[in-house]
């Protein structure tokens, strides 16, 4: 009609009762001048100074720069609006007029967003209404309209068949309406020419640090992957989530401002992240590292973003007890509401996932030998089963549903959304899964059509050996049973030998009895960590988890009795040491920073005195034989190092290490401290009259006996000899595999 509308935005179209698109506000438009030149005030701003004609949002580059325009002003105005049909995020913004204007004048819009299901015709005919130079721009606006009649007829370039049509198609018929509207406009004289469709690609990020008790997220458009993995840096084994941009080859830990976490999970917008820590569940903001109290939860919890603002989260505090069924709370924190109930059989619910409709919940339910998928919702009531043998599920916009199953493998199956059943049977898109606990299978999948999964392959499982090492180097083997052992500790008289036994879903703690050789599990149920013994013997001191908030406790060492929780024992406490004398025990706390602190707690009324609160992290607090020194490892040089305060004032500072080292311990007689040095036993003789003196360091044995991880050696009473536990590989991913457009996948099986 030759009218060039100059302010095409949502805003000025509007649906009739019978479905007809309305074009409105022509109060801009001007006759099309094509070939002409155009003023630049004309285009832009009017002659009343500083009134800007049309919307800045969506101004084509050569409209915002105030030069002459045609009707391609139009088509790129078009091209917006449609971005955002489809993504419900405008393809240019800012927080300012100049932060607009320089979007739409240098930045391309982030076409990761569109849904996984846009056929290509509908990419290609976005990005040529979206080209900065309107020379390469589309030329009509009804080949727009031809190029969305055909987008997903049967045989177009890139289309998909009928009977896969998305909830896409709706828009894409809207759109189609509005092109037709705005097509009378205008004649044509181009056509576009869609890409073929890109092939399937998969890639591979070795040695990533992904391990087995974590899970890896990938934001919903797919640029960014988030993972936790073990902080080297202090001391306490934590982990802490890393974010790795797929455009940039390094990872960044986000621990700076964060309670180091597990398990992450992104938030629909890609701009935030669940995290769970000791301290319960944070929500993070990535640019600027704001971190901000969600819920009180286990720090091995798992949780889903909802789009309507909620987080669903499994293992959350209510009251004073771990609700074992799924709960729901405000993005902005609030009391958590429970949404799931167990019924008989079931353990525990866990890895949730809201499916688009905002309100049922898919999830796995842990049994004593199986796992499930099952479906509720959000408003709470009843769940049924609706997978056997499965866990971990994640729907997909391509109307699929993914787990992994009991085999190992990565599946994915129709689904209907609306019903919540499952069609059809499974299609493998990986055999080699990784396998996490409780039903956790390592993958995730984004909204633009990009799965990454964990390696299963690079898993190696090494049994760990116990044994007695004299100063020679020579072993005898001190347990029959090689397993996955960690945190030997003697006890005081040396008859006795304590030690941890690694399980997923809970660590037990066994008593080997050197005089009798008999291996004998002590009867606490729960997951038990930081074993010692206490002063006089009697009793085995142990953090403990199970169903509830963490704490310290006591138990028989002859196994009679019940468990006792220590007086004082706070959420987060680590036991590190008793004090010789009985009069209290030295335990790592998470400082206000998140770093840790080492505190003296009262063995009768619990108080705690503060030993060491710094910027850096402390731990491992072993208090001599003699009450008079503490050695603790400290990372406040930018490693860890061991040093030497005054008990119980942590008066004067002395670095033991020279070289790194963590993990002390004390000889019984309190004239050698020892520590680990990556794979070396250190040792220094230490002299305290008349003044404090330590000796240089040096190797416990002649060679090298390998890696001690965590603390994995003791010392005998007579210092001859210490046991060792020897082996550290265990159960670590070497890979994370990425699949760009794993939708390809099942439609080439469907076919």
């Amino acid at each position: 009609a030759g009218v060039i509308h100059r302010d095409l935005k949502p805003a000025n179209v509007r649906i009739t009762p019978d479905g007809k698109a309305k074009v409105l506000d022509f109060g801009l438009a001007k006759p099309s001048n094509e070939g002409q030149s155009g003023s630049s005030a004309d285009s832009v701003l009017s002659t009343e100074a500083g009134r800007l004609l049309g919307t800045p949002t969506y101004m084509a580059p050569e409209q915002a720069r105030g030069k002459s325009i045609d009707k391609r002003v139009d088509i790129w105005a078009f091209g917006c609006v449609l971005y955002e049909c489809l993504t419900a995020k405008r393809a240019f913004a800012g927080e300012t007029l100049t932060d607009v204007f320089a979007a739409v004048l240098e930045r391309e819009p982030d076409f990761g967003r569109l849904p996984a299901a846009t056929p290509p015709h509908v990419r290609a005919l976005l990005a040529r209404c979206l080209e900065k130079d309107p020379r390469q721009r589309l030329r009509d606006i009804g080949d727009a309209r031809l190029e969305l009649e055909h987008a997903e007829a049967p045989g177009a370039l890139g289309g998909t068949p009928p009977s896969r049509r998305s909830g896409i198609a709706p828009l894409l018929a809207a759109s189609a309406v509005l092109l037709a509207a705005l097509g009378a406009w205008f004649a044509a004289s181009a056509r576009v020419r869609p890409p073929r469709a890109a092939p399937l690609r998969r890639l591979e990020i070795a040695d990533a640090g992904f391990w087995n008790l974590t899970a890896t997220a990938i934001a919903p458009d797919g640029s960014r992957i988030v993972y936790s993995a073990p902080l080297l840096s202090g001391p306490g084994n934590g982990t802490a989530p890393f974010l790795r941009a797929l455009d940039r080859y390094e990872s960044r830990e986000l621990s700076s401002t964060l309670p180091r976490g597990i398990n992450p999970f992104f938030s629909p917008d890609g701009t935030r992240l669940g995290v769970f820590t000791q301290r319960g569940v944070f929500a993070v903001q990535l640019e600027s590292g704001a971190c901000e109290f969600v819920a009180s939860s286990e720090d091995w919890g798992e949780g889903v973003w909802s789009r309507s603002g909620s987080l669903v989260l499994s293992r959350a505090h209510l009251g004073d007890q771990t609700w074992p069924g799924l709960v729901c709370v405000a993005e902005v924190g609030g009391e958590p509401r429970p949404i799931t109930s167990l019924q008989p059989g079931e353990l525990r619910h866990s890895w949730p996932a809201v499916l688009p409709d905002g309100r049922t919940v898919l999830f796995t339910v842990m049994q004593a030998q199986a796992t499930s998928i099952a479906v509720g919702s959000i408003e709470g009531g009843p769940h049924r089963i609706l997978l056997q043998g499965a866990g971990r599920p994640r729907y997909s916009p391509t109307g699929h549903l993914l787990y992994g199953d009991g085999r190992g493998r990565l599946c994915a199956q129709k689904f209907d959304a609306a019903s919540a059943t499952i069609q059809g049977e499974p299609i493998v898109l990986a055999e080699d899964l990784f396998a996490m606990p409780e039903g956790g299978w390592a993958f995730d999948i984004s909204d633009e059509g990009t799965l990454i999964y964990t390696d299963g392959h690079g898993t190696d499982i090494l049994a760990r050996e116990v044994g007695l090492i004299d100063r020679e180097g020579r072993t005898t083997p001190l347990l029959d049973k090689t397993d996955y052992w960690a945190e030997p500790n003697l006890s005081p008289d040396g008859q006795s030998l304590a030690i941890r036994l690694i399980a997923v879903p809970d660590c037990s703690l066994w008593v080997f009895d050197k005089k009798r050789a008999q291996l004998t599990r002590i009867p606490v149920d729960g997951d038990l960590h930081n074993i010692a013994w206490s002063a006089d013997g009697k009793h085995l001191l142990f953090r403990l988890e199970h169903r509830g908030p963490q704490r310290l406790c006591r138990f028989a060492a002859d196994g009679s009795g019940s468990v006792e929780t220590l007086p004082g024992s706070g959420e987060g406490d680590e036991m590190a040491s008793p004090v010789p004398d009985g009069s209290g025990y030295v335990c790592s706390v998470q400082g206000e920073g998140g770093d840790l602190d080492l505190v003296l707690r009262d063995a009768v009324s619990g108080a705690a005195r503060t030993l060491l609160a710094t910027a850096a992290n402390e731990g491992y607090g072993f208090v001599s034989p003699d009450g008079h020194w503490l050695a603790y490892a400290s990372d406040e040089s930018g490693r860890q190092e061991v040093y030497l305060r005054s008990f119980p004032e942590a008066q004067g500072r002395l670095q033991v290490s020279s070289a790194g080292g963590s993990r002390p311990r004390w000889s019984r007689d309190g004239k050698e401290l020892y520590y680990v040095a990556e794979d070396r036993l250190m040792g220094v003789g230490i002299r305290a009259d008349p003044a404090l003196d330590v000796s240089a360091p040096a190797s416990v044995f002649p060679e090298p006996i390998g890696p001690i991880p965590g603390l994995q050696y003791d010392v005998t009473r007579d210092g001859r000899s210490f046991v060792i536990v020897k082996g550290e590989v265990t159960r670590k991913a070497g890979s994370l595999r990425v699949v760009l457009d794993w939708p390809q996948l099942v439609e080439g099986a469907e076919r």
